[in-house]
């Protein structure tokens, strides 16, 4: 790990999630926070919380990520205070399911805005300050949803690819100006698994939830790894899953995962 001198990193949906559970690691070890989230009171707890436990300086601020200008809102503010931004972890806990007839299209516009268009923008205006200063690293949250389409997930699984593709050509592309950009391709959380028929498709194609803790703590240790491995996926059996799938027929794909999700939906 590079020797830091009280390095800040910026948290986006800080307080829940694995971007809680990142920020909670970064304080332990040092790291000056700035916390972005929707509920300013959660993240008035959470900073206090973690500057008594942890001695390090935290500064919040409350964004709803879905705003068109949520990001230049972002990087305004932290540029008013002249605090600039070594580490950033983009993250956002949106989710949505159902037939694409029946979704309403605004919740499907909310998620590409928050997934696309802030992810984009933020990624951005903070590249640029990391640039300049020759050192940066960004952390983009997706999820094992990047590697395959999925029914009654759609527009989901589109979002993650593009964040998935987005993060690994940045990271190239960012090499010469010192800055590294890694990518979290998470299985599912068990806070979220409710699966009763995974046994209804073939064991290796079933993704393994892990809780919220275990998949920041292994990301944490490999976005701080200086070895040129720009994916990040915990989990052995989610990497062999999300490799293998990169072989079959999409069409076998769609119709292995449309099944996954029927399991899920019969509880």
């Amino acid at each position: 790990m590079r020797e830091k001198k009280r390095e800040t990193v910026l948290i986006t949906c800080a307080t829940s999630g694995i971007g809680y559970e990142l920020g909670r690691l970064f304080a332990m070890n040092g790291y000056d926070l700035v916390l972005v989230d929707t509920d300013s009171s959660e993240l008035k707890r959470t900073s206090s919380e973690w500057m008594k436990k942890y001695k390090v300086h935290i500064e919040t601020f409350s964004q709803n990520l879905s705003s068109p200008d949520a990001a230049k809102q972002i990087y305004e503010w932290t540029m008013e205070r002249q605090k600039p931004i070594h580490l950033m972890i983009n993250y956002a806990d949106f989710q949505l399911s159902g037939s694409f007839l029946e979704t309403e299209l605004a919740q499907e516009l909310e998620m590409i805005q928050v997934h696309i268009a802030t992810f984009t923008a933020i990624t951005k205006l903070f590249i640029k300050q990391m640039a300049g200063r020759r050192y940066g690293r960004i952390l983009q949250v997706a999820s094992t949803a990047a590697f395959q389409p999925r029914p009654r997930l759609a527009v989901f699984h589109a979002t993650n690819a593009f964040i998935l593709a987005f993060g690994q050509a940045l990271d190239n592309e960012m090499k010469d100006y010192g800055v590294r950009v890694n990518t979290l391709c998470a299985g599912p959380e068990l806070s979220q698994v409710k699966w009763s028929a995974r046994e209804e498709v073939p064991t290796w194609l079933s993704e393994v939830p892990m809780s919220a803790q275990n998949i920041a703590e292994f990301a944490f240790r490999r976005f701080l790894d200086e070895q040129d491995k720009p994916l990040i996926i915990p989990g052995v059996k989610n990497r062999l899953l999300a490799r293998s799938v990169q072989f079959m027929p999409r069409k076998m794909v769609t119709k292995v995962v449309k099944k996954m999700d029927e399991g899920k939906s019969g509880d």
